[in-house]
């Protein structure tokens, strides 16, 4: 993140330019995919970047982490970034989720990603 402002009682992120996204990555494979050892690092940055979100000083759920919303810095190297922040919300914090027409549910689970991992890396 280069800088934050409030804009009209609205918190914004400055970051810095970054290349395609991890949803074109994979249609210019024509989704056969990418290597393991390139998944590895894409899968050891998200991590790091979602432990980070979840210290105490920080609390934020992503609520729509998805190929979409994970940038690659250069198209060339394997840094990426998360972006969107627009649906997230702090732990605790409650915010109905929306999906289509109908209510669902709250933005309350970042604990149980964090606890329970869904995969385990070998390395």
């Amino acid at each position: 993140m280069k800088r934050h402002f409030m804009y009209r009682n609205h918190l914004c992120l400055v970051f810095e330019l970054l290349s395609y996204n991890l949803y074109e990555l994979l249609r210019n494979t024509n989704f056969r995919g990418v290597s393991l050892n390139l998944t590895r690092k894409f899968a050891q940055q998200l991590c790091t970047a979602l432990l980070f979100l979840s210290t105490p000083e920080i609390k934020v759920i992503h609520c729509d982490l998805k190929p979409e919303n994970i940038l690659l810095c250069n198209p060339k190297r394997s840094a990426v970034r998360i972006v969107d922040f627009g649906s997230s919300c702090q732990v605790g914090q409650r915010v109905s989720v929306l999906v289509g027409n109908s209510l669902v549910g709250d933005c309350r689970s970042f604990e149980f990603c964090v606890v329970y991992p869904l995969f385990v890396l070998n390395t």
